[in-house]
């Protein structure tokens, strides 16, 4: 592998020179290539790294790779991408990356000329490269020494706003936990073990038990994302300390927990002190309106920025602000202007916006559907997941705009069969192949009783033999399939029965017959619970081991199993010899229930009602949205909206979205909240809408972010067989990086999540390729592009490649180009 430059720059006409320029030749014309490679050998050496990080045992290490590691890597890649190289030329790609500056030299050297096995290198740039021998030129590894030792100093006070789970918290008050009051929760690794049972927190605690984690129960808000929930109290601490770093140092945490650190530091080598910088935490569960309702937000972060102002001789603040904190700036800036007009002008000279999600993010789509916990996932349950990405009424601020700008759809629903895919685990959205398949238990066979009106075996036949598992559920009327059909108005049942049996039977009947029944199991029977018209909901108990006397109608009701363990026979016997009979059977698996109602007086039936019920599942609901709502068909998955399947499936997310979203004056404006999704705006259509536009009042926004990185954009969504649950269709992988009829985008796929890579083309880019930071989408982080022609601010952009969208802030590059603008006000980097 070793090989000398010098000497290979002086060869003629030897095969060493033709592989050096095969590889320059096709190297210097794809750019796309050089960086898929970059990105394959960021990949490898980032996968073997990974352990020091998930462990935290050690620093942060440096990312490098040698030139033998690379020979490793590289050669079974290149057929992959038809290239006809061999590892002879794995030398001449690794010297072109260098002479590039993709990479470069981990110990700097002017005066290197030969690669070798164990020459290491790490990921660069020219820039980077240049900050390098910046540092080596001072003997520091830290950029704001040796640009202070440069000469450089501060110019403008700063005030830092972090991102989403960028700010500590601490517990105010805790019914649980007393001992916890006082201590940092978010991020205390010590208090995410913890548990309690303690109710599902979005439905009432009759209803279901759930066992979360006390260090969940804490963090969650309450059902309207904003309150308290009983008993809990947390709040952002407050300073710097807040936002440097999310837990207590020490060297299990240091790194992993990270966020404002590395660059603090570095600000404080510049010459920054109490009197011109300062951090503006937040509880970033909030919705962003409810900062300032709940904690005086905003009114503090004038406050800040006023006392820095006058503190500095009347200099402008500069906001430097990260991910969501670039929201919550915005917005502060609405919310000031609307009170104070020419406020902000005065105060604030501009933003430093990093990583910027300025159309949101389809990760939130997927925290809101399927669960997210901020990285905490590898500890908490999935539940626990799936309540934290409810409970957050932050969340649903940060769903996609403008997904037409996207390389693909959000939210893609399996529709096909299991034989297309060859797929066990994920079975169709669509059909009625859905299956319960409950877990085996002991069932309720000492009920079984024989009785001379026993059910006959040959009507039973399909039906599932009934446990209290598979009972219990929420059942959904299938009109199709009733009859009679369930009448409009309920006078118009038994029309041949008068007087005071009719109004008795009539009673039971309407109760049996709600389109929606809510059935809850026990040891010895079960529960049946509905809303009856014009009233609250109303239970009735059906226990199997004892007779029910209704006094006050002089009713008798029992119930029991068949002796076949398959039907529930339900009879009420009411005087002068009428008889109401109730049998209850599970078909398709315990998938749809059957219910025959049979009125009879003295063994002649008199009337009959045939019902059919559904089990209501997640994807009971999907269907719903499915069939009311067009959807987009791509291949064998149906792609409704993101906006029609959160609201019909996850209502209460929808409702923090509409009501802490739309509805805001200081973030849809006077727009259209139809056309801000999905459809192409016009520039002036885009001004009616204040998230569409640069922050007011201000002349600067920095705008700097990483790219290249795969990011997620897409879910292919399906079910588990076991419960139903919303799961990914793992069958979509088959489809990764291949375009087609269900990938029409060619996007990679992994895990039936859909990745944006450095090759994907985008239509913001007009199909450039192009990827976003890993967690927000190139179109989002780059929309600022659209305000570069403004009269009313100056925009400046800088992209860098590589760049993760936390990780960004302890780079040496951003760095850099943050403490560029603050001490020259200029960075001739920037495009």
């Amino acid at each position: 592998l070793m090989i000398d430059i010098g000497e290979a720059a002086k060869a003629s006409g030897t095969s060493s020179l033709s592989f050096k320029d095969t590889v320059n030749q096709q190297l210097a014309s794809q750019s796309a290539l050089c960086v898929e490679l970059v990105n394959l050998l960021r990949q490898k050496t980032e996968e073997s790294f990974s352990l020091f990080r998930l462990t935290g045992l050690f620093k942060d290490p440096e990312v490098k790779f040698s030139a033998k590691q690379a020979y490793q890597w590289l050669v079974p890649e290149f057929p992959k991408r038809d290239l006809e190289w061999g590892e002879d030329h794995v030398p001449y790609v690794i010297e072109f990356l260098w002479d590039k500056r993709y990479i470069d030299l981990k110990e700097h050297d002017p005066d290197f000329v030969t690669i070798a096995d164990d020459t290491e290198f790490i990921f660069s740039s020219p820039i980077q490269s240049e900050l390098r021998a910046l540092l080596a030129s001072h003997n520091t590894p830290r950029l704001g020494i040796a640009m202070s030792m440069e000469g450089k100093e501060p110019q403008y006070p700063v005030v830092i706003v972090p991102g989403l789970g960028s700010s500590a918290l601490s517990v105010w008050e805790s019914d649980y936990r007393t001992e916890w009051v006082g201590e940092r929760l978010w991020l205390d690794f010590s208090k995410v073990g913890t548990e309690i049972k303690l109710p599902t927190l979005w439905k009432s605690p009759e209803k279901t038990e759930g066992d979360y984690g006390m260090f969940v129960r804490h963090m969650l808000l309450a059902d309207d994302g904003y309150s308290d929930p009983p008993g809990v109290r947390v709040r952002p601490m407050e300073g710097l300390e807040a936002v440097a770093s999310l837990s207590p140092v020490n060297r299990l945490t240091t790194g992993i927990t990270t966020i404002f650190g590395e660059l603090i530091k570095n600000l404080l080598d510049i010459g920054y002190d109490r009197k011109n910088i300062a951090a503006a935490p937040y509880d970033w569960r909030l919705p962003i309106q409810k900062l300032e309702e709940r904690d005086s937000y905003f009114t503090s972060l004038k406050s800040q920025i006023v006392n820095l102002y006058n503190v500095n001789g009347e200099k402008r603040v500069v906001l430097i602000c990260h991910s969501n904190g670039n929201r919550v700036a915005h917005y502060f800036t609405h919310w000031m202007e609307n009170r104070e007009p020419g406020w902000c002008k005065k105060y604030i000279h501009g933003f430093i916006a990093l990583a910027a999600p300025y159309l949101g993010a389809p990760k939130m789509a997927r925290a809101i559907v399927t669960g997210d916990a901020l990285g905490l996932d590898i500890v908490l349950v999935e539940k626990a997941q799936e309540a934290w990405g409810r409970h957050m009424g932050s969340y649903p601020a940060l769903l996609p705009l403008q997904e037409h700008l996207l390389p693909t759809r959000v939210l893609m629903l399996y529709t096909g069969s299991h034989a297309e895919t060859n797929q066990t685990d994920s079975p169709s959205v669509l059909s009625h192949q859905e299956r319960f398949h409950p877990t085996p238990e002991r069932g309720w066979q000492q009920f079984q009783r024989d009785e001379e009106n026993e059910i006959p075996e040959e009507e039973s036949a399909a039906f599932t033999q009934i446990t209290a598992r598979v009972l219990a559920g929420v059942w959904l009327i299938d009109h199709a399939l009733c009859e009679p059909k369930v009448p409009d108005d309920p006078d118009d049942y038994l029309p041949e029965l008068k007087g005071w049996a009719r109004d008795l039977l009539l009673k039971l009947i309407v109760f049996m017959d709600r389109p929606k029944q809510e059935i809850s199991t026990a040891k010895n029977g079960f529960k049946e619970t509905t809303d009856l018209p014009n009233t609250k909901k109303k239970s009735v108990a059906y226990p199997f081991d004892h007779e029910k006397k209704i006094k006050s109608v002089n009713v008798t009701r029992t119930t029991r199993l068949s002796i076949n363990g398959k039907q529930i026979i339900t009879e009420y016997f009411l005087p002068k010899g009428y008889t109401l009979k109730i049998l209850i059977g599970l078909t398709e698996e315990a998938n749809t229930m059957k219910k025959r109602i049979i009125i009879s007086k003295k063994d002649t039936i008199i009337g009959e009602l045939v019902r059919f019920f559904r089990r209501e599942t997640p994807f009971s609901l999907v269907q719903q949205c499915l069939d009311e709502h067009d959807s987009e068909q791509i291949g064998n998955y149906s792609s409704p909206t993101w906006r029609d399947f959160i609201a019909r499936v996850i209502p209460a997310s929808y409702q923090h979205f509409d009501e802490f979203f739309v509805r805001d004056e200081f973030i849809f404006g006077k727009g259209n909240p139809e056309a801000i999704y999905d459809i192409k705006l016009s520039e002036e259509e885009a001004k009616e809408y204040p998230i569409l536009n640069p922050p007011v009042g201000i002349d600067n926004l920095w705008c700097i972010y990483g790219r290249d990185r795969d990011t997620e954009i897409s879910y292919y969504l399906s079910k588990k067989i076991e419960d139903h649950s919303i799961c990914y269709h793992l069958g979509a992988d088959e489809h990764s990086l291949s375009e087609s009829e269900n990938n029409p985008s060619g996007v990679a796929i992994k895990e039936g999540i859909g990745f944006e890579t450095s090759t994907t083309p985008q239509p913001c880019l007009e199909g450039e390729p192009a990827s976003g930071d890993g967690t927000v989408p190139y179109y989002s982080l780059s929309y600022c592009k659209n305000w570069k022609h403004s009269t009313d601010v100056n925009v400046e952009i800088i992209e860098v490649p590589g760049q993760e969208h936390t990780d960004m802030l302890k780079d040496d590059q951003v760095i850099f180009h943050v403490l560029k603008y603050l001490c020259d006000g200029e960075n001739p980097y920037s495009s």
